[in-house]
């Protein structure tokens, strides 16, 4: 009984939080530095980090973000003069909740660069408002 409570506690319950570390290390992360001087965003895994992004200021044309609840407004919008159904409307209320946020998309001379998908629609409002000081210089 001893040995069992020794091989579980500095055994099995170490090897659960290191692995639970692991994947979690796995999925990585976004590493966005904003100045007055442009944004650079790097993407970082477990084991290595990706090449840097850089964007100067002049290049940035816009600063857009999509939260979740714009499903509904743009469902609302779509459906033209009829009004929603107002059961069909909390079902989207509902589904909006488990659908991440689209993120926050730099809009550039040369394309669109999006980071922060998957987060909440309060955080990336966070996010977009700190980008959007960082780089006017105000931050």
């Amino acid at each position: 009984m001893f040995l069992g409570f020794l091989i579980l506690f500095f055994g099995i319950l170490p090897a659960t939080t290191l692995v639970g570390g692991l994947l979690r290390a796995r999925r990585g992360g976004t590493r966005v530095t904003a100045s007055a001087n442009g944004i650079r965003i790097q993407e970082q895994s477990a084991w290595k980090a990706g090449p840097e992004k850089l964007i100067t200021a002049p290049k940035i044309l816009d600063i857009d973000f999509s939260p979740s609840r714009s499903v509904v407004s743009s469902t609302r919008h779509g459906a033209g003069d009829e009004p929603l159904d107002p059961r069909t409307e909390r079902v989207l209320m509902a589904l909006s909740r488990l659908v991440p946020g689209g993120g926050i998309t730099i809009k550039t001379q040369r394309g669109l660069i999006t980071f922060g998908q998957g987060l909440g629609d309060d955080e990336i409002r966070y996010l977009h408002s700190i980008v959007r000081r960082a780089l006017i210089g105000s931050a």
